[in-house]
């Protein structure tokens, strides 16, 4: 492996970080976007929370894998972790990108939570992701694609509006509503129990991967860089949550370099453009401009929101929440 080369270093210029333990909050991260203003979120914001043994239940019902590992097949030292971190600063903006009402975005849901045993620490150290397939992807392309078109429907309005002149006008024009900008709830784009999704490790990945089959320890098969031939793996994650792993991972950077250390020449998915368009779909969505009413509307998570999507509604307000401390640490609140 010493001929490949290691990762990058992290850009001053950086959109966002998120990471797993909630310990990160660099200048200008926590806060929500809006119209031409940026406040922070403090009611939006939650440095962690406990995964309720209900979640981890759910999650392990609807795994295709049994409640086995995702990639060793194993069913022991089994650990329910979050795709989305539990310290995520995009909470408003994800929200509005993938069209969800306002405050829904529950991150123990089930649909954000998937098993693995032992490869839990490279997983959180950014070493390897899950790239959704083609045509998963396709549609989160083609979405966003929209919503960037709606968006800037929704600016030329604002834009009228403020250089409009009541006195030559009978009537002002109305203000624009977030609720006349069309988005697709990515939570009804995926509906099946299970997707498929090929594994992709970062360039100074060196862990061979042991998948078993059975119980019996002494039948497994082993692969390593860049595991091309693991084949797909199934999960029931939804597809924008491991898109955004993937982006977040890739964020600071360049795709091209990085997919031209990993794939074979032969591969064919996922490719050097997929990296690029998961980047892509990342900064999208985590650096949208919200409109304004939207980022200041009340939280609907307890008007009924249906839990698949993306909710879990029966099971909020009995987490334990994880408060920051005046030292920035995270505690059990």
């Amino acid at each position: 492996m010493s001929g490949r080369t290691g990762l990058s270093s992290p850009s001053s210029k950086l959109l966002e970080t998120v990471r797993e333990d909630g310990n990160d909050n660099p200048q200008g991260e926590n806060r929500r976007s809006k119209l031409g203003t940026g406040v922070s979120p403090s009611s939006k914001v939650q440095w962690g929370e406990s995964i309720y043994p209900v979640q981890k239940e759910r999650a392990r019902a609807a795994d295709p894998n049994g409640g086995a590992c995702l990639l060793t097949g194993r069913k022991v030292a089994i650990e329910t972790s979050h795709t989305l971190a539990r310290a995520t600063y995009h909470v408003t903006q994800l929200e509005w990108a993938w069209g969800m009402k306002k405050g829904t975005l529950y991150i123990n849901t089930r649909y954000n939570l998937f098993l693995r045993a032992d490869w839990h620490t490279l997983f959180d150290k950014d070493m390897w992701m899950l790239i959704p397939a083609a045509n998963d992807l396709d549609q989160l392309d083609l979405a966003t694609a929209r919503l960037e078109e709606e968006m800037r429907k929704y600016r030329r309005k604002v834009l009228q509006g403020a250089t409009s002149d009541p006195q030559g006008e009978s009537m002002p024009p109305a203000k624009p509503s977030f609720q006349d900008v069309k988005r697709r709830e990515f939570g009804n784009l995926f509906n099946k129990k299970e997707y498929e999704y090929h594994f992709v490790p970062m360039p100074n990945m060196e862990e061979p991967i042991c998948r078993y089959s059975g119980p019996n320890l002494d039948k497994h098969n082993e692969f390593k860089f860049p595991y091309n031939t693991l084949g797909t793996l199934k999960s029931h994650i939804k597809p924008h949550f491991m898109a955004y792993n993937a982006g977040m991972k890739l964020r600071s950077q360049n795709s091209l370099t990085v997919a031209s250390q990993i794939f074979p020449q032969h591969q064919v998915y996922p490719d050097r453009s997929t990296l690029v368009t998961v980047q892509l779909l990342y900064f999208k969505w985590t650096a949208i401009v919200v409109p304004e009413d939207f980022a200041d509307h009340p939280d609907e998570a307890e008007q009924g929101s249906n839990e698949d999507h993306n909710n879990d509604q029966e099971s909020r307000g009995k987490l334990p929440r994880l408060q920051r401390s005046g030292n920035g640490k995270v505690e059990q609140g």
